[in-house]
């Protein structure tokens, strides 16, 4: 029943497309098919019939964005900004272009909303902080992938605070190289809630690929541009973590 929303609007998004691709070959020879007993006009109707059902998916989104306590079939919303939305964003524009920014950062806004009018009490073993390698000074000798205990404090970068945070917490803090890695760590730990530091292009994708796990993403910054020294706000970390544990 989770994926129930999702998956409908999925269908009906693709059987409309079919539909509408049937319909544009078909349409200058209606005369000829209506001699096989298929008429065009129910292609039409049963086209605006689920175009209809579309719009009622973006109304439904829009609401839950809007919404300060009420969700309507939330996976009905993720399925349109990430599956829909996003990959047209991701084609048309250049992710270090200014429209590519702000529309991603609404959706990863978006999704935090969603996710946090969800938000239940986890245990520590359940959350799991995903970081991405720029964030550690890329002058230090020290390699903190495999292990970020391997962080020697210091001071240059924020890794020695997520690794002050696990060891008062306990929760499981994992620093990853890119996308292949990030799906592995997920799919050994098993986590029920991540907490996911990423630039707009990763943390959308990020949120985008594991639609089964709730993700709350915060955008690192980027001082030195793109994937190089990069730094977060850890004070947004340690109330997000206040709020679930």
């Amino acid at each position: 029943m989770k994926n129930l929303g999702k998956n409908l609007y999925s269908t009906l998004v693709k059987v409309t497309f079919i539909l509408l691709i049937i319909l544009f070959f078909l349409y200058p020879f209606r005369n000829l098919i209506s001699l096989f007993e298929i008429r065009i006009e129910h292609i039409i109707y049963t086209s605006w019939t689920l175009l209809a059902l579309i719009t009622f998916g973006i109304i439904i989104s829009i609401f839950n964005v809007k919404s300060k306590r009420l969700l309507v079939l939330p996976q009905i919303s993720y399925y349109f900004f990430y599956q829909l939305i996003y990959p047209l964003v991701h084609k048309f524009f250049n992710s270090e272009s200014k429209s590519y920014i702000k529309i991603t950062n609404y959706l990863i806004s978006f999704n935090n909303r969603i996710t946090r009018k969800q938000l239940a009490k986890y245990d520590k073993k359940d959350i799991l902080i995903l970081l991405p390698h720029c964030l550690q000074y890329a002058q230090c000798p020290y390699k903190v992938t495999n292990d970020i205990n391997n962080c020697h404090a210091c001071g240059k970068c924020v890794i020695q605070d997520f690794r002050d945070i696990k060891t008062k917490t306990g929760i499981e803090v994992k620093i990853a190289t890119g996308g292949t890695l990030a799906r592995k760590i997920i799919t050994e730990l098993r986590p029920k809630i991540i907490l996911a530091v990423a630039c707009h292009r990763d943390l959308t994708e990020g949120i985008k690929d594991i639609n089964k796990v709730p993700v709350i993403g915060i955008l690192n910054t980027r001082p030195n541009g793109p994937c190089y020294n990069t730094s977060c706000d850890i004070n947004e970390i340690k109330t997000i973590i206040k709020q679930i544990l």
